[in-house]
């Protein structure tokens, strides 16, 4: 649910409106389930009024119990289609998404309030090295993502000055 997803946090179970929190794991939801491993979730659609179009949420295959998680169709979830995100990529994608510069970006080629897939599929990403860097770096402190992201992607600090401007 979109509401489980925070800045760089899932929070599961989330009680809201009584609205069911679970598919049942059974031969008949097996299709609309997928094995339980690292995922960036991003709310698909937002408010006018937020802040930011982008809220992304780390998936954590440490966390969980279960063997697989439905992803309900108001979120994108990204990963990685040959192998596992590592937990620092998780973050470091994340922290992308999350970030003020990705965030305008966005913003530009997008003037809808959903976050279609399409679109996330346009944007240029770094390399994974740089991501798991982003990441490791965020990990130990979201409240510094707009400046880890912009220094790791060679933002000069006038510029980012003027982005972090608000």
């Amino acid at each position: 649910m979109p509401h489980n997803v925070k800045c760089f946090d899932t929070i599961w179970p989330l009680a809201k409106n009584g609205k069911p929190q679970a598919v049942r794991f059974c031969k008949d939801s097996l299709r609309l389930l997928r094995p339980v491993q690292n995922y960036v979730l991003l709310r698909r659609f937002t408010a006018k009024e937020e802040p930011r179009r982008l809220c992304a949420g780390c998936f954590l295959r440490a966390r969980q119990s279960a063997s697989h998680v439905g992803i309900e169709n108001h979120l994108n979830y990204v990963y990685h289609a040959d192998r596992e995100l590592s937990q620092d990529e998780t973050f470091g994608i994340a922290a992308l998404f999350n970030s003020t510069l990705f965030d305008r970006y966005f913003r530009m080629i997008s003037g809808s309030t959903q976050v279609n897939a399409t679109e996330i599929r346009t944007m240029s990403f770094p390399d994974l090295k740089t991501v798991a860097r982003i990441g490791r770096q965020s990990k130990a402190d979201t409240s510094q993502a707009d400046a880890i992201v912009a220094s790791e992607l060679g933002v000069a600090k006038p510029l980012q000055n003027q982005l972090l401007e608000r």
